[in-house]
């Protein structure tokens, strides 16, 4: 079995869930568990069971699975997701169980305001972008 890719979308706003998808190839029936990191964080897939992995059962071919991320804060968010086998037998190369994901959550919009009137002819400008934000 390999990850074949691991998406997420590009950009996303601060408090925005993304939906990653990671898509696992397996030659035959096996299980195993999911991992993913944020950063350097391992973040717990299944809140309900004991660890932080996700159990995932895989029937010949690809499957892809959801995982919903909140995305707290700006910055770039750097993901892993890494498929652990059940039985380490029947995974030839552990090397190819890792995808990885880039998304930037972009912060809150500023506007620089230069105003030689000392704020004489710029307050209604002001004003109006602070109304609108």
């Amino acid at each position: 079995m390999l990850i074949e890719s691991l998406r997420a979308p590009a950009r996303a706003r601060p408090g925005q869930t993304v939906d990653l998808r990671l898509a696992i190839r397996s030659q035959r029936a096996t299980s195993g568990t999911v991992f993913l990191r944020e950063g350097d964080e391992l973040v717990d897939l299944d809140p309900s069971t004991p660890g932080t992995g996700l159990a995932v059962a895989l029937d010949p071919g690809v499957r892809t699975i959801a995982l919903p991320f909140p995305l707290a804060d700006a910055g770039t968010h750097r993901f892993e997701a890494v498929f652990e086998p059940n039985d380490l037998s029947e995974d030839r190369v552990l090397e190819n169980n890792i995808g990885t994901a880039v998304t930037f959550v972009e912060g809150p919009a500023r506007v620089l305001v230069i105003d030689p009137s000392a704020g004489v002819e710029s307050t209604p400008l002001v004003s109006a972008l602070t109304q609108a934000s």
